[in-house]
């Protein structure tokens, strides 16, 4: 299977989505496939706008084809024709602007991270996806390890975004927080799982760190320390609209100073904001196990 995601940087969201598929969802011979216009699936990520083209975009395609042949570009009807559709798995869109506003192949929707997404898709597409399952495949990684096996070692860890890894401010909450952690995001899903699961709660600026949390039922709470994450609170929304409690509250550095008492203890911080998402994680991996069971040509 030709499976798009990125790999331009080493990053947990992304390199788990060849253990989802391959590990959990039994699919052999995942490839990762660098051109979305020959992939046949799309899945972990805020992926959504490589399927999409802007006004600009199509007037130059369809000038493109204008200079060519009328046997080529039959040719290249019939082909677009007889491609299959791209599945799309649990993917969503990276920010709200609607620039792009055509897709550029024929998709076959199995599951989109989240209601913003699935409303924005519906706009572009110009039809309604009903039935849908909804949230992030990231939430089966708890499948990947034994978490219940594993000691906890740490009060607290803290998971920067890759973008983040050298902001002053990360290393400083470990410095106030005793028994805390930083966990680098960039290592292979395994390891990475393994170190959230020796925590007893998690700040992180990445969103694939809180989805991990909230997979293994760890308390939880995203931290911003820059404005370094492309598509700002867009895809955090996006993840968190399946949950009744959407609203997810946040530690933001930009606003607060460290000088703030509650930041010496964050396990009791978390603590005290964070909302057991455990039964509302297991109906949506459930959702996201039928569907993919049901609607996917590579079940």
């Amino acid at each position: 299977m030709k499976l798009s995601y990125y790999k331009t940087n080493l990053n947990f969201g992304d390199e788990l989505n060849v253990c989802l598929f391959q590990d959990i969802l039994g699919i052999e011979n995942v490839v990762h496939e660098p051109k979305i216009q020959w992939a046949e699936m799309i899945g972990i990520g805020s992926l959504f706008e490589r399927l999409l083209m802007n006004k600009e975009q199509v007037r130059h395609r369809n000038k493109k084809l204008r200079k060519k042949s009328l046997l080529k570009r039959f040719k290249h009807t019939y082909h677009e024709f007889k491609k299959s559709p791209i599945e799309v798995f649990g993917t969503g869109f990276i920010h709200e602007n609607h620039d792009l506003v055509v897709l550029s192949r024929k998709i076959d929707v199995i599951a989109l991270r989240g209601k913003f997404s699935k409303e924005k898709l519906e706009r572009i597409a110009g039809r309604t996806y009903s039935n849908l399952a909804l949230g992030d495949p990231g939430l089966l990684c708890r499948e990947l390890i034994d978490h219940a096996k594993i000691e906890k070692r740490f009060k607290l860890g803290i998971i920067p975004h890759y973008a983040d890894k050298n902001i002053k401010a990360i290393k400083d909450l470990q410095i106030i927080n005793k028994h805390s952690k930083i966990i680098d995001i960039q290592q292979e899903p395994y390891a990475f799982l393994q170190e959230i699961a020796q925590c007893d709660t998690i700040v992180s600026t990445a969103m694939h760190g809180l989805i991990a949390a909230d997979s293994l039922d760890i308390p939880n709470l995203r931290l911003i320390v820059s404005n370094n994450l492309t598509g700002g609170d867009f895809k955090f929304h996006d993840y968190n609209s399946v949950f009744e409690h959407s609203d997810h509250h946040k530690i933001d550095l930009l606003r607060e100073s460290l000088a703030n008492e509650y930041l010496e203890d964050l396990p009791a911080y978390v603590n005290k904001f964070y909302k057991s998402r455990k039964n509302e994680v297991n109906s949506i991996n459930n959702r996201l196990y039928d569907a993919f069971k049901n609607k996917s040509r590579f079940a």
